[in-house]
């Protein structure tokens, strides 16, 4: 993750390939989606808490990896779209 305009790092997060990123209105949550951890098939989101640069959370249960994410405007749902086709609401 980069701060702008200053073009300097501020965090970085290599918890796996990821294929798909979502920030949350107000930019305080970061969604990323790719395959599971341990690789394979299998996909996962990993939550971001960007102030506090920590993990805050992981959604599993897809099947396959995922490709797209989106937070819905008041930030209470997010949707993932996996590599088979499948939307999840989370």
């Amino acid at each position: 993750i980069w701060s702008l305009p200053e073009l300097t790092e501020y965090a970085s997060i290599s918890a796996y390939a990821s294929n798909s990123l979502a920030f949350s209105q107000g930019s305080d949550i970061l969604a990323i989606g790719g395959a599971a951890a341990g690789g394979g098939a299998m996909g996962e989101i990993l939550l971001w808490n960007i102030a506090g640069k920590q993990e805050v959370g992981r959604l599993d249960g897809s099947m396959r990896q995922i490709s797209c994410l989106a937070f819905s405007p008041d930030r209470r749902t997010l949707a993932s779209g996996s590599n088979d086709g499948v939307m999840q609401l989370w």
